[in-house]
Order: structure tokens, then C-alpha cells, then sequence
């Protein structure tokens, strides 16, 4: 199984204490049936996960609600030391055995992966130094984002949580392999950053009414859209041709639509539903940007089909519910405190869809 953490070649081995974990796991839980002493578990670990092998018959039930509690008992219970990843819902594999086969009182299991250590902020004295390979670059240490398997992103969070922080590092990374233009409706960092590095821009005029900005929006997701077409019809041609990624980056979605007749916001969402489910095979892609995910900020559509979530700031479950509908709880991550904070999730049907924390880069020697 791949993770998107790498672990460097020359840390130290460490291996998991099983028994601290199973006495944690018991005291925990205060369930007479889950215990060690009657032989009813146990753990078997790997070299990124650990499995809970219940032993059948048993009086305690295999669900997502015994699994949770199982998380949040070892993330707490073995942070700094190991940091046990977020699934959606509970994550049952089949035990294979070494060959001669399992009992089937063993062959299944509770699978819990990790990564050794804790996640670490990547550290820049200028946006300048990232650096990017084959158009992956790296969002924390040892935790890349391959831009080839994204294909829309969503980032929520309230304000002072680092939105513009978190946007800016992404625009000036992905602007190295990407067409990227930018929607700005705040006139603030990210319009100042794009007019600075050459990268278009299109930003809220006092000259500007509420509906005359947002068609001004339209007519550029019109230009992605007909981008999209004509990619289609080479396609048809050429079915394994590749072509340059591009980004439709918008900030604050709520803003943006929140004074707007419904003429011009219906057209909007019309225009970003259609790039939204079509642009994948065609490498166009949307970065939106809001306080929140609702229905008010953009369509349900639009949200399905985006497979790189940020959540930054306060994570419970009022801010998860748009971005991490699946996250039955928050509870048993272990988020670190600071700007440009928060959790991030990739499904790309590749890695598993691990929620992690998430410490966006430090750049140092630049005010972003």
C-alpha cells in the first residue's frame, strides 16, 4: 500500500509498542469484551499500519462506531510518536496469513495506518525556492501533491485562518507548470502578489457594480469553458494527447455571488458546474476559495467533483460538514496551532483518502 508520506531512508527504525497500545486501548474503552486477558484482540503492525485483529466469536460489534473510538484512543495515545491517518469511515481488510491461510475466528481486521513522527512545516525564505518535479510539489515535509491526479480543489476556512496564505503558496507554485489566472473580488494580498509576479488577475474596481464584476467572472469561466471544448474535439484526434494544465483560481466565492441578481449568479453557477465535470479530461481546472462550502457559496455539483479539500482554522464538525460530509467525527486528530492550519484530503483512487493534518509552508523572508 502507497502513502503520501515518505518515510526518509535514514530515520531511525522504530517499532510500535503493542502493549502500551493494547493497555490504552483498554482503559479507553471500559468494554469488559475488548480485552487481552481473554484473548478476544490483538494487534499486528506493518510498516505504515496497524491492524486490530478481533478474534470471533465475540460479544462486541465490528462498525464504524467501534472503529472511530479505537482512532481516536490510539492517535492521542501514541502522538508524537506516531501519527495515525483519518479515514472517511471504518477500514476493514482481509487477512491473508503467511500462506497456510488464516482461522476465519482472525481473517479480517480493523486496519489503522500511519506515518512515524508528526507532520512538519516545510520552511522557505522565498516563494521562489519551491520547487517543483513533474509538476508534484511538496505541501508539508515528505507529503507531496502530484497536480497530475488533482482535479478541482476546494479551500474553506473563517477568516484569519489563512486562506490568502495558503492560496498565494499554491499560486506560486502551481504558476511554474500552469496557465493560472486569478479572481480576486477582496482587491487584497492575492490581487497585490499576481499584479507583482505577472499573473493575471482580475479584481473588484470601485467603478464596479456587484453585477457587473461577476459577468466580468463569467466571460473568463466562458473562455475556460470554450478551452475545454476545443481540448475535447483534440482529443477526438489524438486521444492520448497531453496538454498544459490550467487553473481558474476565485476567492471568496461568498463575496463573490452574496449581492449579485440571480441572472448573473444562475449564469455563474451554470458556468463552474459545466468546467467542474468537464475538465478533468482536458486539464482545466477550478481553485475556489470560500469561508464556507454551502449552497450558497457554490453548487452541490461542483463540490462532488473536487478531490483536493483544505479545511484551515477550527476543525469540529460545523466547519467539516461541506468539505468532509463522510468525517463522521473530528475527533482524534491532532491539528497543530498556527496560521495555515487545518486538515487536507486527496481522493485520487490511487493513495488512500487519509484526512491529515495539515501546517501549510513558512516562507519566511516574504510577507504573504
Amino acid at each position: 500500500m502507497v502513502f503520501p508520506f515518505i518515510q526518509p531512508e535514514n530515520k531511525r527504525e522504530f517499532v510500535v509498542d503493542t502493549e502500551y497500545l493494547v493497555q490504552c486501548l483498554e482503559i479507553g474503552l471500559g468494554n469488559s469484551s475488548i480485552s487481552s486477558t481473554t484473548n478476544s484482540f490483538q494487534f499486528i503492525y506493518g510498516d505504515n499500519y496497524l491492524d486490530f485483529v478481533p478474534r470471533y466469536p465475540c460479544a462486541y460489534i465490528l462498525d464504524n462506531n467501534l472503529y472511530q473510538q479505537i482512532f481516536q484512543i490510539l492517535s492521542t495515545s501514541a502522538y508524537p510518536m506516531l501519527t495515525f491517518l483519518k479515514q472517511p469511515s471504518a477500514y476493514i481488510v482481509k487477512r491473508d496469513g503467511d500462506g497456510d491461510g488464516v482461522s476465519i475466528n482472525t481473517s479480517r481486521a480493523f486496519r489503522f495506518p500511519f506515518f512515524r513522527g508528526i507532520p512538519e512545516r516545510l520552511t522557505y525564505q522565498k516563494l521562489s525556492d519551491v520547487s517543483v518535479q513533474n509538476e508534484s510539489f511538496e505541501l508539508m515535509k515528505n507529503y507531496r501533491i502530484d497536480f497530475n491526479r488533482i482535479v478541482h480543489c476546494l479551500i474553506a476556512g473563517s477568516s484569519g485562518s489563512g486562506k490568502s496564505y495558503t492560496l498565494t503558496y499554491l499560486i506560486s507554485v502551481i504558476n511554474q507548470f500552469a496557465h493560472v489566472t486569478v479572481v480576486d473580488p477582496k482587491c487584497d494580498s492575492i490581487s497585490r502578489y499576481c499584479l507583482k509576479q505577472n499573473i493575471p488577475v482580475l479584481y473588484q474596481e470601485k467603478d464596479f457594480s456587484s453585477d457587473e464584476f461577476v459577468s466580468k467572472v463569467n466571460s473568463l469561466l466562458k473562455v475556460e469553458l470554450d478551452t475545454i471544448y476545443q481540448r475535447q474535439s483534440e482529443l477526438l484526434e489524438n486521444p492520448s494527447k497531453k496538454f498544459q494544465h490550467r487553473c481558474l483560481v476565485i476567492d471568496e466565492l461568498l463575496a463573490l455571488t452574496s449581492l449579485t441578481s440571480k441572472n448573473v449568479k444562475d449564469t455563474f453557477f451554470a458556468l463552474l458546474s459545466n468546467i467542474a465535470l468537464l475538465g478533468r479530461a482536458t486539464s482545466v481546472h477550478l481553485i475556489l476559495v470560500s469561508q464556507r462550502m454551502d449552497t450558497n457559496a457554490l453548487p452541490i455539483a461542483v463540490r462532488e467533483q473536487c478531490n483536493f479539500l483544505i479545511q484551515l482554522g477550527l476543525i469540529n464538525r460545523k466547519t467539516t460538514t461541506f468539505l468532509f460530509p463522510d468525517l463522521d467525527s473530528e475527533t482524534g486528530i491532532v491539528i497543530p496551532n498556527g496560521k495555515g492550519t487545518g486538515i487536507v484530503q486527496v481522493i485520487d483512487g490511487i493513495t488512500p483518502p487519509n484526512v491529515m493534518p495539515l501546517l501549510v509552508p513558512t516562507i519566511k523572508g516574504e510577507n504573504i
